[in-house]
């Protein structure tokens, strides 16, 4: 769009004004000056022009002249403060883009919006901005592409141009498309880490990890560009590397390890020479594994100007950029491969093209993604350039349209779950996210600290929870406490402790370090009380150069520095994405400072050692105390702090040196520390953990975590953690291997999906009142197998839990947040639920008293709405007896059997208006589990099902591609003709063969090849008890096999599926039931073939799809149950109440909130036994039910018809079974 390049190349009001005409013929120019907005910041502030939306809403279109150069960060709230205060007091606008630009041309672009009152009336307080930051040196892409494509017809709809998401999720598309076309190119040592995928994938995080930090450094000007241009480099270097690699060798690892981890060269004269020259000048008498120094001298053309580059990069520290090569013994492990030695060159390769690609290939990624084979990609440095990045973080009311460092997290976030086992396989199939959107994390910091500072100021009643929320709220600038409240508001902020235990790439603790930084804003706006706190805790040692540091720095880097050293700790168990937590902790940290050449590292302070801050560990296991040690040994507490005092030192040092040097003191403080506690009852191998873990080193993880012995922070009831928050993985039993699950056991008691482990644990690491705050998976406020976990949170304060439905991209379960006190609950104490599923932005909010879900059936949570309270007060209790008195003798098919002659007893008891359950008055259970349904299964001919096969053969064959070569198939057409020679039995006999040859899934997993004739499928009415259990002999073997029916039909369905029922066959899956290996079946409840019963499909959406079922065999996936006395409660009556609204709303909010609907989900269901004239209603409702889609299949009736018909039916039953359960209305 030219308009926008003219724009941007010459701002001015012609231009503009060409802008919005084009973009729409409703926009007037007004040109009205706006003196009273003009003040030493802004100058020449115009009413600029309007436009109508929505058809008769106004946006204003505001300019204003800067009176300072602008920046990415420059005047920023400023020009916020402006534009609201404009339309606030305008009050005749519904938004309003603000225009700031200065001498040079550059501009900000904001839209700022108000947002209404539930009730549709504003009072202009609750705003939102978005904001492009154009430059004539960047590319501005994202600007002309959004704005191009823009729709100025309602505000919606410029909202969405300017969306970050958008612009996030193309980038992290361009970033995962160049990852996995990488995987394939580079090669890292093997020293450490054998499999070849996860090195290369971990390895490749790392780099990307640093790429983009150095280009937010390169944002910052802390980074020449010249280092990431192509023309400018071929000045610089040879490419000669035998790998093709001399760019990644020559240039980054330079910059990485001998440069940003090393002392400027005006600041020590030592410093940024070459390992040659070091040697020459007797800096050091041995460069084997000394980073520190220029490497690959043989690589560079030009070191004058090579040197020159570098000369002007500060030194950081942090430990991103230290070589993970190292020595132990007498053994070297290459990682990073930092060596000019010729005999390493091989050992890695990191290609340049991966790097300077410019033009986009089209590379085929099926090895790694499931969605589009074939994908463009370019180079990583081309990617970068095509974007504007900002280094500030967004916030929820204030938005940059560009790349944040937020955007890091939700990068790897995705990546990690490409490299890690357990999700792997659905990360590659999604381009969602893993990401805790930022929404979420808002709410769930807020509300933790807000409750969290409740407590600690006693609740007292001067503290209102709305003046909290105003300390936490962007909108606000004011400090609503007095100055006492402030004092202590204060201080329960500096000795607050905030744990997030399985942290992945920061969210959490990045979003607390943002809302105690905009709290301690308000309430320390000056920052002398922060300062002095900060600084009382500075080890003694090291005080006075942490003071002079600190001169000039910002008041937010002040405040950031102080809450990252004392209350914000991170774990998880991938060193990864430990390393990008802090990563953005480091950015975080280098957005606050200011350049000065004319100090010594340009006066940027390096940035702490968060080794101790955000550990690579497994939280869910923890370390074995001996009960008789005594805790208050005093050699070990004297080691122990003594430890923990010279860890802080390494926080704060600037120099690498005292780093080393600090590090080797506190590993020999680690030995002295390994012999006292053998000497006090640790056992030898439990000491050694202790003591051998190495928060410095980077590559590898803890396989135990222990607060006390990583942070310092010991668990009793006066102490541990003030919050526990996170999103832990939802990783399920099936994820997780035996050994694990035996750890699990042993420290839990049980073993289950990981996210029930994370909470125990995260319970346990609080102190007395403290607050744990998940999202999670909500399966458990329902399951059976989640009740310990139910039973846990009932025990402690429920403050609120909010369904969130599904708030993630990717296809994952359905989530809640939990937000709990530990704290004993009292009767009177009500729980918050709050329903998003409609609107998470503005959920549904209800009271509970929280001891109704500890008497509620199974302690199940539920919405409390109005007709769920009184449906748990009409069942509830009854429910409730009935199943403490019998689940146990009904909750298995043996249990069942075990205990027929009571249950036959209680049966013989019931009468009609009894409330008993399905499991009381039904029998049955899960089916057959062939294992290979290709080879058992078929369809029947002539119906659709078989048209399908028929169709799918010849592309199926073709996959088969050894065997196609033979026989020269070459082609979809040669497979047809090939097929069309061989009868049925020769096809089914070359597809086993093929499966046997080429793997059970060569053709997809459970596809059917068998076409069933009708002359093979026996009679059932003639079938000997015998073939039943043993299988028929002879050619007539074929027999009806319930597979579940997927399309979820209701009532009646007939099948198009036949198993062969062989006496072979019968005898293969019997001798085979359960043995381990691929394509060993499971043969269930064979007791329950060949009989007429119920049925349902597992899969539970908007309502419970039930029917009859059939005469045969079922399957895993046919949920079927059998009734126990035909005359009293027959099938069709099961089949009526399944399909009812209200049991299928019953089965959600009482039993089983999950997408499943199983056979024990099913026999908790309470049931009403009926009368009489009630069966013959329900006979009534279900033979017209029945017959109407029996109709609709045989193609009597025409599909709408029988759906209209069924719609009648169904209000009809629903109004039935609703006054069966809760009366007459």
């Amino acid at each position: 769009m030219k308009e926008i390049e003219n724009l941007i190349h010459q701002f001015n009001d012609y231009n503009l004004h060409s802008l919005l005409r084009a973009k729409t013929r409703t926009f007037r120019l007004v040109e009205e000056k706006l003196t009273q907005l003009n003040d030493v910041q802004f100058s020449e502030s115009s009413l600029f022009g309007e436009f109508k939306v929505n058809n008769d809403d106004l946006i204003v279109v505001v300019t204003a002249k800067v009176n300072k150069p602008l920046s990415e960060r420059s005047g920023k709230k400023a020009q916020y403060t402006l534009g609201k205060k404009f339309l606030k007091d305008a009050q005749k606008y519904i938004a309003g883009f603000f225009i700031f630009y200065d001498d040079k041309g550059d501009f900000r672009f904001s839209l700022i919006y108000d947002i209404p009152l539930s009730t549709g009336k504003r009072d202009w307080s609750n705003f939102r901005r978005f904001t492009y930051f154009v430059n004539k040196d960047q590319t501005n892409k994202t600007f002309i592409k959004q704005f191009t494509e823009a729709d100025f017809t309602s505000l919606d709809k410029i909202i969405d141009a300017f969306s970050v998401e958008k612009v996030t999720k193309q980038f992290y598309q361009e970033i995962a498309n160049w990852y996995f076309w990488a995987m394939d190119k580079v090669e890292f040592p093997d020293d450490e880490e054998k499999e070849r995928e996860k090195r290369n994938a971990k390895s490749l995080i790392r780099l990307i990890t640093r790429i983009i930090f150095i280009w937010f450094m390169k944002e910052k000007e802390l980074v020449p560009s010249t280092l990431f241009e192509k023309s400018f480099i071929d000045k610089i270097i040879y490419y000669k590397d035998n790998t093709g690699s001399t760019y990644y060798k020559a240039i980054l690892q330079n910059l990485f390890f001998a440069t940003l981890n090393t002392k400027m060269k005006k600041d020590d004269k030592e410093s940024r020479i070459f390992v040659e020259e070091a040697e020459k000048k007797g800096y050091l008498s041995d460069a084997y594994l000394q980073q520190g120094y220029y490497r690959y001298s043989r690589f560079i053309k030009d070191k004058n100007l090579f040197i020159e580059q570098f000369e002007n990069v500060p030194f950081l520290n942090g430990g991103l950029f230290e070589c993970l090569d190292k020595k132990i013994g007498t053994e070297v492990i290459r990682i990073d491969c930092f060596s000019d030695n010729p005999k390493n060159e091989t050992k890695l390769k990191v290609p340049d093209e991966i790097f300077f690609l410019d033009k986009e290939n089209d590379v085929d990624l099926s090895k790694y993604l499931d969605k589009g084979k074939n994908k463009k990609v370019t180079g990583l440095l081309t990617i970068l350039k095509r974007y504007n990045f900002t280094i500030d973080e967004n916030t929820p009311v204030d938005q940059d349209v560009a790349l944040d460092p937020e955007l890091l997290g939700k990068v790897f976030e995705n990546l990690l779950a490409a490299y890690v086992p357990e999700t792997s396989e659905t990360a590659r199939k999604a381009t969602g996210s893993y990401y805790t959107p930022r929404e979420i994390v808002e709410y769930m910091v807020n509300d933790s600290l807000i409750e969290h500072l409740k407590t600690s100021l006693n609740n007292n009643d001067k503290i209102s929870e709305d003046n909290l929320r105003l300390l936490f709220d962007y909108a606000s600038d004011e400090n609503p406490f007095d100055e006492q409240t402030t004092i202590k508001l204060i201080e329960a902020i500096e000795n607050i402790k905030i744990l997030d235990p399985a942290c992945g790439s920061g969210a959490f603790p990045m979003g607390i370090l943002h809302k105690l930084v905009l709290a301690l804003h308000k309430l320390d706006p000056d920052n002398k009380i922060w300062k002095k706190k900060l600084l009382e805790r500075v080890p003694p040692e090291i005080k006075d150069e942490t003071e002079k540091s600190l001169l000039n720095k910002s008041v937010d880097y002040i405040r950031k520095l102080g809450l990252i050293e004392n209350c914000i700790y991170g774990v998880d168990i991938q060193e990864i994405a430990i390393q990008i937590s802090k990563l953005r902790f480091f950015i975080s940290l280098l957005v606050e400072q200011e350049i000065d050449d004319t100090k010594p590292n340009r006066d940027i302070r390096a940035l702490p050692n968060l080794e101790t801050k955000f550990v690579a560990a497994n939280t869910l296991i923890g370390l074995s105390r001996p009960t008789q040690m005594s805790l208050t040994s005093s050699e070990i507490e004297s080691l122990e702090k003594k430890l923990f005092e010279v860890r802080e030192e390494i926080f704060y040092t600037n120099s690498r040196k005292e780093k080393v040097e600090l590090q080797k003191k506190e590993k020999k403080l680690r030995e002295q520390l390994k012999v006292a506690l053998k000497q006090n009852g640790f056992q030898n191998d439990i000491a050694e953990k202790i003591t051998s873990w190495d928060p410095f080193d980077q590559n590898t993880h803890s396989d135990w975590f222990d607060p006390e012995w990583m942070f310092g922070i010991k668990v009793s009831e006066s102490s541990g953690f003030d919050i526990v928050i996170g999103n832990p993985p939802y990783i399920s039993t099936k994820g997780v291997d035996s050994q694990d699950k035996k750890q699990l056991e042993q420290q839990y008691g049980f073993a289950d999906d990981t996210y029930n482990h994370f909470y125990f644990k995260g319970i346990n690491l609080l102190k007395e009142n403290g607050i744990l705050a998940y999202i999670s998976s909500k399966t458990f406020w329902t399951i059976q197998t989640k009740k310990n976990l139910r039973e846990l949170l009932l025990r402690n304060k429920i403050l609120q839990l909010f369904d969130t439905a599904n708030p993630f991209e990717s296809a994952m379960v359905d989530t809640c947040v939990a937000i709990v006190q530990k704290q004993i609950v009292d009767e009177s104490h009500n729980t918050i639920f709050l329903d998003g599923k409609t609107n998470l932005s503005n959920p549904d909010r209800y009271k509970s008293k929280q001891i109704v879900f500890s008497a509620a059936p199974n302690k199940v949570f539920f919405i409390p709405t109005t007709v769920n309270i009184k449906i748990y007060e009409k069942l509830g209790k009854t429910v409730n007896e009935l199943l403490h008195k019998w689940w146990d003798l009904i909750s298995t098919s043996k249990n069942i059997e075990k205990n027929k002659r009571k249950l036959d007893e209680y049966r013989k008891n019931l009468r009609p208006g009894d409330i008993t359950l399905l499991g009381l008055i039904t029998e049955g259970g899960q089916g057959l589990a062939t294992a290979n349904n290709g080879k058992y299964v078929g369809v029947l001919e002539e119906t659709k099902w078989a048209d399908n096969v028929k169709k799918q053969r010849p592309e199926k064959l073709l996959l088969a591609t050894e065997f196609c070569k033979k026989q020269h198939i070459k082609t979809k057409q040669d497979a047809q003709t090939f097929l069309e020679n061989l009868s049925e039995k020769e096809i089914r006999k070359l597809f086993d063969d093929l499966k046997e040859k080429y793997g059970r899934d060569v053709f997809g997993q459970g596809w059917l090849y068998r076409i069933v004739s009708k002359e093979e499928i026996a009679d059932l009415d003639k079938l000997t008890e015998d073939e039943k259990l043993n299988g028929i002999k002879g050619t007539k073997t074929f027999v009806p096999y319930d597979k579940g029916d997927k399309d979820g039909n209701r009532w009646y369905a007939p099948t198009p599926y036949y198993i062969d029922w062989s006496r072979e066959n019968v005898k293969f899956l019997k001798e085979n039931s359960g043995k381990k290996g691929e394509g060993m079946p499971v043969v269930r409840n064979p007791q329950f073939y060949f009989r007429e019963g119920f049925c349902w499909s597992d899969i539970h959406t908007l309502n419970i799809k039930c029917r009859i079922k059939i005469n045969g065999i079922h399957d895993v996936k046919s949920m079927s149950l059998f009734s126990l006395d035909y005359n009293e409660y027959p099938e069709y009556y099961f089949v009526c109440l399944l399909n009812s609204t209200f049991v299928s709303e019953y089965v959600f909010s009482f039993i089983k909130n999950t997408q499943t609907f199983q056979i024990n989900d099913a026999r908790l269901l309470p049931i009403i036994i009926p009368t009489p004239d009630q069966l013959k209603q329900f006979e009534n409702i279900f033979e017209r039910a029945y017959n109407n889609q029996k109709q609709k299949f045989e193609g009597k009736i025409k599909e709408i018809e029988a759906e209209n018909n069924l719609s009648e039916i169904q209000k009809e039953l629903d109004e039935m079974v609703e006054e069966m359960y809760m009366g007459k209305k």
